[in-house]
């Protein structure tokens, strides 16, 4: 499991290589999301249900305060990201940086867990096992990543067109 987690994420970080923040901050209609909102989302997701599902504890993003650094409300949990001025939003290096804290918080959880713990069921969810968990966090960032380079190569292709951001 913990290859896959790894693998999955060496998937998104040579996704948004390169990538500025016009890129992350570009959306193809008003109700799409942008790369940066599904990356911060991806991080925002398994910051959830590892820190608070599976341990009971705070989110990172609360508890330390990612919400300030990225200049959004605490409640909003990502998806605020493409309402930000474009002098507030993060940089990528800054999302990468909470995708690097919000993986090494759960790869720290998954080494602490023994074969017979994975079946166990967290107590705030027991409608599912600890190893869905792991699974679902590792296919939901897969899923994210492909909408992610669908959005760059959509991206690259209007600005090779001379269509601009669109």
């Amino acid at each position: 499991m913990l290859g896959s987690m790894k693998h999955v994420r060496a998937q998104t970080l040579r996704t948004v290589q390169g990538m500025t923040l016009d890129d992350l901050r570009w959306r193809p209609g008003p109700s799409s999301n942008s790369a940066g909102a599904l990356l911060i989302h991806i991080g925002a997701a398994q910051d959830s249900w590892f820190n608070r599902v599976i341990l009971g504890g705070s989110r990172l993003w609360e508890a330390e305060k990612w919400y300030e650094r990225f200049h959004m409300d605490p409640k909003d949990f990502a998806w605020g990201f493409d309402r930000l001025e474009a002098g507030n939003a993060p940089t990528l290096d800054q999302i990468l940086e909470f995708l690097a804290r919000c993986q090494e918080s759960s790869i720290a959880v998954i080494k602490g867990l023994t074969v017979e713990k994975l079946g166990d069921h967290p107590a705030s969810r027991p409608d599912v096992r600890l190893v869905d968990i792991i699974r679902h966090v590792v296919a939901h960032e897969s899923l994210h990543q492909g909408q992610i380079d669908y959005l760059k190569g959509w991206r690259e292709r209007l600005k090779a067109e001379g269509k601009g951001a669109a």
